[in-house]
């Protein structure tokens, strides 16, 4: 948390340039804050199998046969 309590926005409009420079490097670090939870979410929405490599890694799960036996 900030320290002095300002808002996001609360920047000094007197130059510019500064207060943009100020607004970027407020957003950059609250996207660098909640990367790991954009790369979690998208970690486990984005990643899909094939159907038919998911029946097969499902059926080598479960196939117990005792080859050497």
């Amino acid at each position: 948390a900030v320290a002095s309590g300002k808002s996001f926005f609360d920047v000094d409009w007197a130059d510019p340039a500064t207060a943009g420079m100020e607004l970027a490097w407020r957003a950059a670090k609250v996207a660098l804050a909640l990367s790991p939870l954009i790369a979690i979410t998208l970690l486990f929405c984005c990643t899909k199998d094939d159907p038919e490599e998911e029946a097969l890694r499902r059926k080598k799960k479960y196939d117990f046969s005792l080859a050497g036996a």
